[in-house]
């Protein structure tokens, strides 16, 4: 292997001192694989929901919000917020619905390469997956 790659991949851990120190070594392993598995499952599962509670909907009104998709009641919220000056639920976060199950494979793949590298630089594939939430709450309030 050449030495620059072996460089950032970072040295391999021999096997004595996985088994005296096997937490250690796990630890970050696992907790990666946790992250990959929630990754992967939340691209099933709503980011957002909101319920409107109004007389005139006596069921009220539901708008779910997936990574990709928005369900719900959305033609009737488009209806009202079309009379408050409000653009269309359609036409909102249209990048972000579009890449959105890209970035989170992407995510996947940070994470999955992070835990094979046993290096400072596994922390450099780590840090964008890190702060996907605080930026997507930014890009929800600039919304």
């Amino acid at each position: 292997m050449p030495r620059f790659i072996e460089r950032i991949i970072g040295p391999r851990v021999e096997q004595t001192e996985l088994q005296k120190h096997g937490l250690r070594y796990g630890l970050p392993g696992g907790l990666l694989l946790i992250a990959r598995i929630l990754l992967l499952v939340s691209l099933f599962l709503p980011y957002w929901q909101m319920d409107l509670v109004a007389p005139q909907y006596p069921n009220n009104l539901h708008l779910t919000a997936f990574v990709n998709q928005l369900s719900g009641d959305v033609e009737e919220i488009d209806g009202l917020n079309h009379y408050i000056g409000m653009r269309s639920l359609h036409e909102a976060a249209q990048i972000e619905r579009s890449v959105g199950v890209y970035v989170m494979i992407l995510f996947v793949v940070l994470l999955e390469l992070a835990s094979f590298i046993h290096s400072r630089w596994a922390v450099l594939l780590v840090i964008p997956v890190m702060f996907f939430p605080f930026v997507f709450l930014i890009d929800l309030h600039l919304w």
